[in-house]
């Protein structure tokens, strides 16, 4: 897979870049459990059912430290 060169993508190409499907990606957001927070990890323009976009690095970096979240 070539390197993702843009700060904020959409769905299919996060979730490829995590290993796992885009349905448990966004599964996860809509979770509201605190370790995706939108804004900073990713963004819903729009209505409910508008895509999600993800900022790379920084949801690359929740998975890497996934844990408990701190409140």
């Amino acid at each position: 897979m070539k390197p993702i060169n843009r700060k904020w993508v959409k769905t299919l190409p996060m979730a490829n870049l995590l290993g796992m499907s885009p349905i448990s990606l966004t599964r996860r957001a809509k979770n509201k459990d605190g370790y995706l927070v939108k804004g900073e990890h990713y963004n819903q323009l729009g209505d409910k059912n508008s895509p999600f976009y993800w900022h790379v690095e920084k949801t690359l970096e929740a998975f890497e430290n996934w844990g408990a979240p701190v409140r």
